[in-house]
């Protein structure tokens, strides 16, 4: 559960931060270091994370092709 009743601050911000860090492309062993949980729970979160928000890869395929083009790349 990542909200609620006893829900802490220390949470939130663990949560936040492998938020982020999927996005970023942390590997599971870098949330194992940073996180103290074991390994295997940081890549069944990054499997899930990544099957749960499935636009972003689309989007970030499509920011690469700009990337390539020569000219600009559009940010929303």
């Amino acid at each position: 559960m990542f909200h609620g009743e006893g829900y802490t601050s220390e949470q939130r911000s663990k949560c936040k931060s492998m938020n982020f860090g999927v996005a970023y492309r942390q590997s599971a062993k870098t949330f194992q270091e940073k996180h103290k949980i074991p390994e295997e729970e940081g890549q069944k979160f990054i499997d899930w994370w990544w099957s749960r928000f499935r636009g972003v890869h689309q989007w970030e395929k499509g920011v690469e092709t700009l990337i390539h083009k020569p000219g600009y790349l559009e940010s929303p």
